[in-house]
């Protein structure tokens, strides 16, 4: 029955998410799925993560990492797999499973912890992704078959009064349903569209149908986890599309194969500057901006704050130091009419009378743009926000990918803060740096109508 069902044209939209759900799965011998479902308690019923999502984290994917690692202490990090697996596992060596207890503190850590570093990894690098008209987004995550008594065995043993259990969808759904939760039975049967993609992709394992290429290309050699990823993936990544991380620093960049197959490449923001002349991997990274320019018109390259930079730099543009403090707020934008006449801005659908404004971090600036480029808006700080060079290169200054906390929270680890009240410190600084709101979800559209359009 599912082999016929079409995938619907929601999954490939924009769409600014509210909720999510996150299903984890292993699969049987014989390819099937069984999903994997938790209860805290004995008398509780099984159910999946779901959760809120409301700008309150930088980006969904991380939202729901840390949530599911609160929920399961951290025990399905990778690398805890070995001890917990059904087939051939280690000995259990206490004192190397990872264990977390993620608080629920707003307050920034430096870095991701390992087990919530891992889910976020997890959930980018799954195929499996479905959206409907709704704003909920539901991911899927594989993992190996786990022996559940072993694992409930050692979870007991640290007081983690956690209950897990495999079931089919069937089972989830069937005369022997009473053990799921209420809310997850209403998700399943009467959401058709969720119930046939799990029947489909996930129970039957059928072979996923896109396989549309994108690359994001990490410029940033401090970024020691996937906090990146997270960022741009929950943006942009959809449904079987196939997206790679290149670390530019490390002179790993996409090949002439890869180029032959991608579809966008996104240059995210960086601490570098574009004009340092004595960055030795730069080289690499010029070359496959000009190859992008020159040779490749069906790929959209996006560039963010440095990406943007970047890119002017290569195609014989200028960057330099600004001659004022770091820029780290909101700017209003000054769009000039035109911008709106392009494919994929009309595609966003936005209302041109509403005033954009964006997220800023950054102290260098485009002083001089390629010959060939168009620039489509400005700020009371920095003359170059947007700019275009034929139909697929859009540079944009500011950071589409950042909402308030983005700002706030990177704000607070850079200049090694410790105040007592995070949350209130919080709440006072995106007042204070964002007397007018983001208009993020625009914003986004625009890169997301970009990436996706089809070059001819």
């Amino acid at each position: 029955m599912t082999a016929s069902i079409a995938i619907p044209s929601s999954f490939s939209g924009y769409r600014k998410y509210d909720s999510f759900n996150l299903f984890v799965f292993s699969r049987s011998e014989d390819g099937k799925g069984h999903f994997l479902l938790r209860k805290k308690h004995l008398t509780s019923d099984f159910q999946h993560l779901r959760g809120k999502f409301a700008n309150n984290e930088p980006s969904v994917i991380l939202a729901l990492a840390k949530k599911f690692v609160r929920h399961t202490g951290g025990l399905f990090c990778s690398e805890n797999f070995k001890y917990f697996g059904k087939d051939n596992p280690v000995l259990i060596d206490s004192g190397s499973v990872i264990i977390e207890n993620c608080p629920t503190s707003q307050r920034p850590s430096k870095a991701p912890t390992p087990a919530v570093d891992d889910i976020s990894r997890l959930v980018c690098e799954s195929p499996y992704f479905f959206q409907d008209a709704s704003n909920t987004a539901t991911y899927f995550i594989e993992i190996p078959m786990l022996d559940l008594e072993r694992l409930e065995e050692f979870a007991e043993s640290r007081e983690l009064s956690h209950r897990f259990r495999y079931f089919t969808m069937e089972e989830m759904l069937g005369p022997k349903s009473e053990q799921i939760s209420r809310k997850l039975k209403e998700i399943l049967s009467e959401n058709f569209e969720l119930h046939a993609y799990m029947d489909k992709y996930i129970t039957n394992n059928d072979v996923i149908e896109n396989n549309e290429s994108y690359a994001l290309i990490c410029c940033e050699m401090f970024l020691k986890s996937y906090m990146l990823h997270g960022l741009h993936y929950s943006f942009f990544k959809k449904h079987g599309e196939s997206w790679r991380f290149y670390k530019a620093y490390e002179r790993e960049l996409p090949s002439e194969e890869d180029l032959k197959k991608l579809k966008g490449i996104i240059i995210p923001g960086s601490s570098f500057s574009a004009y340092n002349a004595n960055v030795d991997w730069y080289q690499g990274l010029f070359e496959l901006i000009r190859k992008v320019h020159d040779y490749h018109p069906k790929i959209n390259l996006l560039g963010i704050c440095f990406g943007s930079q970047i890119i002017a730099q290569a195609l014989g543009g200028k960057v330099e130091r600004m001659p004022r403090d770091f820029i780290n707020g909101g700017e209003i934008l000054k769009i000039k009419p035109e911008f709106y006449e392009l494919p994929f801005v009309k595609s966003s659908k936005l209302d041109a009378a509403k005033q954009l404004v964006i997220a800023q971090a950054h102290n260098d600036h485009i002083v001089e743009l390629p010959a060939a480029a168009k620039l489509y808006a400005s700020s009371e700080n920095t003359n170059v926000e947007i700019y275009t060079i034929n139909n697929n290169i859009l540079g944009i200054q500011g950071h589409p990918d950042y909402n308030e906390v983005m700002i706030v929270r990177s704000n607070y680890r850079k200049n090694n803060l410790n105040v007592r009240n995070y949350n209130r410190y919080e709440e006072e600084s995106i007042k204070s740096k964002f007397p007018v709101g983001l208009t993020q979800e625009e914003m986004l559209k625009i890169c997301y109508h970009f990436l996706k359009q089809q070059q001819l």
